[in-house]
């Protein structure tokens, strides 16, 4: 399945008015962002950064995301590089994410860089961080319906929904956020692996969370979705 964001990679607003500032330091950083079909103003965004000198701080509304809604910061590859669940930073409503100093590049042929994703909180507190492991972990071609509120009881704080597109016989392994605080912070859900009668089709998975746990199970398949 292809998974990418919405639209080619822009200079983020912040890198621009920056460059005025410091015109010999090089401030290379870009976004893009996915629309997610449910709950209103469920957008993620997508920050990538080379060479830079010093931290950049890039405030929220520059990126066009939405006022009102608390976001997690985090690195998916380096939680790939880790081998384990990804940590995150808070980011209020109406605040700025933090791009960090670049790391030395690993050798003479290359730069240092960063990727990072902003995941937004939605009502009820959960956090669709994304696929585990995808440059992209939240592609509007994988997620739809994606919704929370209150009323889910217990310590989980509130209950989100999603539905998860897979293809014919493919596994999904999803890191979610419950309601702070929680432990564990971040969740690993694995959705079963599921089949729909050949490879132009989609199989449907249904992502519930809430009282601090997830489920992903098989909902229907969907021929020539794709």
């Amino acid at each position: 399945m292809l998974l990418r964001a919405d639209a080619p990679l822009a200079t983020t607003d912040a890198a621009l008015l920056a460059a005025f500032a410091t015109p010999a330091a090089p401030l290379f950083v870009w976004y893009t962002s996915s629309a997610l079909s449910g709950e209103p103003g469920v957008l993620y965004a997508y920050l990538l950064s080379l060479m830079l000198q010093a931290p950049l701080s890039v405030p929220l509304t520059s990126l066009g995301l939405p006022p009102g809604v608390e976001y997690r910061l985090w690195a998916p590859l380096d939680a790939a590089d880790a081998g384990g669940l990804p940590a995150f930073d808070v980011v209020p409503s109406g605040g700025a994410a933090t791009v960090p100093l670049s790391p030395p590049p690993p050798d003479a042929f290359s730069v240092g860089g960063t990727y990072q994703v902003l995941s937004p909180v939605l009502p009820g507190g959960w956090c669709l961080l994304g696929e585990a492991l995808k440059l992209v972990p939240a592609s509007a071609r994988r997620f739809a319906n994606v919704t929370g509120g209150s009323g889910g009881g217990g310590g989980g704080g509130g209950r989100l929904s999603a539905t998860v597109r897979a293809a014919h016989g493919e596994a999904v392994v999803l890191w979610v956020a419950p309601p702070a605080p929680a432990a564990p912070p971040v969740l690993e859900v694995r959705c079963p692996v599921g089949s729909c009668g050949s490879v132009d089709c989609d199989v449907l998975l249904a992502l519930a969370c809430g009282n601090g746990a997830c489920s992903c199970t098989l909902a229907q398949a969907t021929a020539g979705a794709l």
